[in-house]
């Protein structure tokens, strides 16, 4: 089973993997679910893969039948003046719940998109959805489904083979003609409900999820970020992206900014959880809204041991290079922008790490990946502008700077 997951969600390239291929896969997926990063499979991580999670890919390395969850992208040709209009349709309705409280489940998830989007002191996209009259005028149709259901894509009932995929979402850009661009599937073997307060699956967490696929977001590996792959049961009302939620639309469909990249390092770079002092056994989360960012000096304490990039005196040139190959990768940025950028992502990195008191590596993979879907798209001719977070082209990377850039990452 367990080999099966992690090919299926991108970890592994092969079914039949090499010792050491299956202890970086497993050690891949615990750190991604916020596990003791042990290369074991150990209960825990048996119990991660049966959670409840969404069916598009968490590696950028999938091959095959399942290549089509790998690829983010936008919306082309529907922006104007920062302004995304999307139509949406519901083609059928699970027996589970009543058709009214469907429709008002869906009226307010693509509204908590909408209001939510804005990042403070940056300019923002707006999004606006409405319903289409028809299917066939309809940018995105949400259906449930069982079994093989015509897309090449079957579910596989309830907890088939110890996993549980609910749903599957396809990218703006899956296919050149056809109709299945920005889609959700929902999958009807499993007991569907409002509220997340029951035994089921939670349909307002769901397809919040998988609206963000549609407008062509990846995953993210921040606990807190809605586009997190394992779902939570949350009460709609109370559930808020993330401002890594926020950053990943904005870059996509505004243009890049620092602020934003300065979150997708702190997103990929923060463990998702920091051992206690006291208690090693016991795990906090570092990302959870309730840290104390505001107390530096806890924050210190809690990511005590955690490794940074080094690009001091002999190594900088190293790694200024694995950070454009990064950049370029992961974010798609062109190659002069990226060898631009790189050398300011050192200074960041450095800085950070003389703030928090880190330990330092020369070698960027022990820190980052150079795969992943955890990425924000935009092409590469479009980094002509970069916006500058504090409006200064010349960031000081101070005590006051990451008191502030803490304060968004974990205040959202």
């Amino acid at each position: 089973m367990a080999v099966k997951y992690l090919c299926q969600y991108g970890y592994l390239s092969s079914p039949i993997p090499t010792p050491a291929e299956l202890r970086s896969a497993l050690s891949v997926f615990q750190e991604m679910a916020g596990l003791p990063n042990s290369g074991t499979l150990d209960e825990r991580t048996v119990a991660a893969m049966q959670t409840a999670r969404c069916g598009n890919n968490d590696m950028g390395r999938a091959s095959g039948r399942r290549r089509r969850f790998v690829y983010i992208s936008r919306w082309e040709d529907k922006v104007r003046d920062n302004e995304l209009r999307l139509k949406w349709f519901i083609h059928n309705y699970t027996p589970d719940m009543s058709r009214g409280e469907i429709r008002k489940i869906v009226v307010k998830a693509f509204s908590l998109w909408s209001t939510q989007v804005k990042i403070n002191a940056l300019e923002s996209l707006s999004l606006l959805f409405e319903e289409a009259r028809t299917e066939a005028e309809a940018d995105i149709t949400i259906l449930w489904a069982v079994g093989d259901h015509g897309d090449a894509h079957k579910f596989d009932g309830a907890g088939a083979d110890g996993s549980n995929i609910l749903a599957h979402t396809f990218y703006p850009n899956y296919q050149f003609k056809g109709t299945l661009n920005g889609d959700i599937h929902l999958d009807d073997y499993e007991q569907w409900n409002g509220d997340g307060s029951r035994e089921g699956a939670s349909f307002p967490h769901v397809l919040v999820h998988e609206i963000g696929h549609t407008l062509g977001l990846g995953h993210s590996k921040k606990q807190q970020a809605i586009m997190f792959p394992i779902y939570r049961k949350e009460q709609l009302d109370l559930m808020q992206l993330d401002v890594d939620d926020k950053c990943a639309v904005n870059w996509s469909y505004v243009g890049a900014t620092d602020l934003c990249l300065y979150i997708w390092l702190l997103s990929e770079v923060l463990p998702k959880k920091v051992a206690h002092e006291k208690e090693l056994s016991s795990n906090m989360l570092v990302d959870d809204k309730s840290a104390p960012w505001e107390d530096m000096a806890a924050l210190k304490v809690r990511l005590r041991g955690l490794t940074m990039p080094q690009c001091g005196p002999g190594l900088g040139g190293r790694m200024r290079s694995q950070l454009a190959e990064m950049l370029r990768r992961r974010l798609s940025f062109g190659h002069d922008v990226a060898r631009d950028h790189a050398e300011t992502l050192c200074e960041f990195f450095d800085a950070f790490r003389k703030e928090f008191d880190l330990r330092s590596t020369n070698k960027l993979h022990e820190v980052m990946r150079l795969h992943g879907v955890h990425n924000y798209f935009q092409p590469g001719d479009n980094f002509k502008t970069f916006e500058q977070f504090g409006g200064s082209p010349r960031q000081r990377f101070d005590s006051a700077f990451f008191q502030q850039l803490m304060n968004i990452f974990f205040g959202g």
